[in-house]
């Protein structure tokens, strides 16, 4: 145990060496081909030995860190051996370079064999530490396209509506199904472990649970991820699975390891998105409610009856049927406008009423569009106590308050407003200790503003 650790230790220090070769042997090769003069071979020279030097103890460093990891033979075989093979030739050019002439073409030869290797080996220590698709992971769509990246030999299914992306169902257990239930099944149960089923999942094998809820330790996750050479790595037989296999069955079980939850409802970082677009085409970034819902357009009488008040009523979008409503600033809004919007209640979700006069008496007529997403009704007298009216409003995203005369009742309210993202209340009665409180309760909202702005 005293050898695994030390060694282990040792192991970590392979990415402060590893660095050290590719660059005295990039200012080596450098020097010697833009600097002919014969009183810069030493430093040539002793440029090529601390390579030699650096790529032994970067490789033997190298060596410790593969037993600690999951990685492809092949890649590990290849990428091990060729940072042994570098050290060989720069120590066979620090060799040749000691004589007062070297041969000419044994530099050129040494040189461009030791920089084709070096761009070698570091794409394939690439390829383990962040998966076979790193260099195309953010490369432009059409660079993607081009070089194929995304396609899988597994016709893995193409999702277009991530809500309806259950992730157990349609992420997980297909990748179980394929590279576990060989030894877990109804049938053959090897560690006493069936995987067919989310009920035999649970139970777990002969060790106890092999999925824990947000437990990175989870013996599965382990599993998976230990040296392929070790007795105990899964599977033992057939195709392992891949880096992004791994990564968003790590994300599943760190976010929950829930066998009912849609991949919409998840959290996921800009890695993990970048998986589920290039191999299942789900773009998972969060989008406002507005553009994950679809209404019909409001008829024309009901278009024609809004507008005849005077109030402004534009369609947002020719593909759906959500409207924007606007009143001119500082033109003063009527009860009549507002009754009159009850004609589109269900497709206006931007309101849009500054410096209009609005009062909290009127505030009940807002309350009756449900689908607001964005209100913006700064510079009007209005109070906390006539927001409260405002409690249909479970959709609304952002509010603006600025110049008005809400106090600190104002963040007794936004627990009824489970979507908000932003509030703004520059110029209003907010103190600033309350404001600061806020924040700290309401992370996710952006709290912008407060008494002396």
């Amino acid at each position: 145990m005293l050898l695994l650790d030390i060694t282990g230790f040792i192991g970590r220090f392979h990415p402060l060496f590893v660095h050290l070769p590719i660059g005295f042997i990039i200012a080596a090769v450098l020097i010697e081909w833009r600097m002919k003069d014969s009183k810069y071979q030493n430093v040539v020279s002793y440029l090529w030995l601390l390579s030699a030097i650096t790529a032994g103890v970067a490789s033997l460093c190298g060596w410790f860190l593969a037993n600690d990891g999951s990685y492809a033979n092949w890649t590990l075989f290849a990428h091990r051996w060729l940072g042994i093979l570098i050290a060989v030739v720069s120590l066979y050019a620090w060799y040749t370079r000691r004589s007062s002439k070297p041969s000419p073409v044994s530099k050129k030869a040494t040189n461009i064999v030791a920089i084709v290797m070096l761009a070698i080996t570091g794409h394939l220590g690439g390829n383990m530490t962040h998966g076979s698709d790193y260099l195309l992971e953010y490369a432009p769509r059409p660079i993607q396209k081009l070089m194929g990246y995304g396609k899988t030999g597994n016709d893995l299914p193409q999702f277009a509506d991530p809500d309806s992306v259950m992730t157990y169902r349609d992420i997980i257990f297909p990748t179980f199904e394929q590279k576990c239930m060989g030894c877990h099944n109804d049938n053959v149960q090897n560690g006493g472990l069936n995987m067919s089923s989310i009920d035999s999942i649970k139970l777990g094998g002969d060790g106890g649970p092999v999925i824990v809820s947000g437990d990175i330790k989870s013996e599965l996750l382990r599993r998976v991820t230990l040296p392929t050479s070790s007795a105990k790595f899964m599977p033992t037989s057939g195709t392992h699975m891949t880096y992004h296999e791994v990564r968003l069955l790590e994300w599943w079980i760190t976010q929950g390891a829930d066998y009912n939850t849609s991949i919409s409802a998840m959290t996921a970082n800009p890695s993990i998105q970048s998986i589920l677009m290039s191999i299942y085409g789900l773009d998972i970034t969060p989008r406002p409610w507005i553009e994950k819902t679809k209404v019909s357009l409001p008829d024309s009488i009901a278009i024609s009856s809004i507008n005849s008040t005077g109030i402004k009523l534009n369609v947002i979008s020719n593909s759906n049927g959500w409207v924007e409503v606007s009143n001119f600033i500082g033109s003063e809004v009527t009860e009549e406008q507002l009754k009159s919007l009850s004609a589109a209640s269900d497709q206006i979700t931007w309101l849009q009423l500054p410096k209009s006069g609005l009062t909290d008496e009127m505030l009940s007529y807002i309350n009756s569009l449900s689908n607001l997403t964005k209100l913006k009704i700064q510079g009007n007298p209005i109070t906390s106590a006539g927001l409260a009216q405002l409690e249909n409003l479970s959709n609304l995203e952002t509010l603006n308050l600025t110049n008005t005369k809400v106090d600190d009742g104002i963040f007794d309210l936004i627990s009824n407003m489970p979507k908000l993202k932003s509030i703004y209340l520059w110029q209003s009665d907010v103190t600033t200790e309350a404001l600061e409180d806020a924040r700290s309760s309401y992370p996710n909202i952006d709290i912008v503003g407060g008494l002396e702005n």
